[in-house]
């Protein structure tokens, strides 16, 4: 019996691990021209990370550069956020609240001419 219940503990542990990881997707949105617009699907009571790169140019900057998402009547998106990793990179988080009907945020993203 006490096998039984530590089997269930581990396996509710799991269970909640594999939950939190499918929960939120991370979507890599790729710019090589100096403007680019995205229109992504957030299916049912999901969230995705968008993080946004400018290929090609070089000295990328949050001055030089942006990214904008956009919410829908269903969903929520943070403002985006620049990073200074390695690439530099600009990412926003959004949350689709509906749980029946997928949404379609869109993401715009601006860089800087490649030299």
């Amino acid at each position: 019996m006490i096998n039984l219940i530590k089997m269930m503990i581990v396996g509710g542990a799991l269970t909640l691990t594999a939950s939190a990881v499918v929960g939120k997707t991370t979507v890599d949105l790729k710019c090589n021209t100096t403007s680019c617009n995205y229109t992504e699907e957030i299916g049912p009571s999901g969230t995705k990370d968008f993080q946004g790169f400018c290929t090609g140019a070089q000295n990328m900057s949050p001055k030089n550069s942006s990214m904008i998402c956009h919410k829908t009547n269903g969903t929520t998106c943070t403002k985006a956020e620049y990073s200074y990793t390695n690439p530099p990179q600009w990412g926003c988080i959004c949350t689709n609240w509906n749980d029946k009907h997928e949404e379609h945020p869109s993401i715009d993203i601006t860089c800087p001419a490649a030299n």
